[in-house]
């Protein structure tokens, strides 16, 4: 019998290097629009930032609905969700205000931390996914005030998790594919 908590042994497939590839293609398409640049196409008319995120989502949800597969508790698939997205995005938010800002923004680091944005910027973008600006920072770029952008997947991911926990607490086992794949064709039609 197989254990709740063993990890499946991802070893023999391609998806980190496929992960890769993505997020590369993602870094690459979103350089452009921080240059105010347009985007090179790709395969189809398709930008490599959008066919990279396609791919990221793509296997995301392929691995995610194998982790619910696995072991279809609600309760710790969430936290296992919780704890694949909020301690990163929680540091990622901190290293902004008190790294990235105080060496980027046109304030003093005094008028930096004093103004309630640069504190607000942390719940903003890690409990409710919103990229807001902090105070003087990247105002000139051809992209003004972005300082992390990528925020909006995050809120699609979520929704995601929360539609996966549903359908499988709802609907049979051998059903939850017909789930997963149907909601694969609708997300990559919109």
């Amino acid at each position: 019998m197989k254990s709740q908590n063993t990890a499946p042994n991802h070893s023999n497939n391609a998806f980190d290097f496929l992960r890769l590839f993505a997020a590369s293609a993602v870094l690459f398409s979103h350089s452009f629009a921080l240059y105010g640049l347009p985007e090179p196409e790709s395969i189809g008319g398709v930008s490599f930032g959008a066919l990279g995120v396609g791919i990221l989502f793509a296997i995301s949800g392929f691995l995610v609905c194998q982790s619910w597969n696995s072991d279809p508790s609600v309760l710790r698939f969430s936290i296992r969700r919780g704890l694949r997205i909020f301690p990163g995005l929680i540091v990622m938010a901190i290293a902004a205000v008190i790294v990235v800002g105080p060496l980027f923004s046109r304030l003093s680091p005094e008028q930096y931390f004093s103004q309630f944005s640069t504190w607000a910027y942390i719940p903003n973008a890690s409990l409710l996914f919103r990229s807001v600006n902090l105070p003087g920072l990247f105002e000139n770029n051809p992209l003004p005030k972005y300082v992390n952008g990528s925020l909006w997947t995050l809120r699609y991911e979520v929704l995601m998790y929360a539609w996966l926990a549903i359908g499988g607490t709802l609907l049979q086992r051998k059903r939850l594919g017909g789930l997963c794949m149907g909601s694969f064709i609708v997300c990559a039609l919109l």
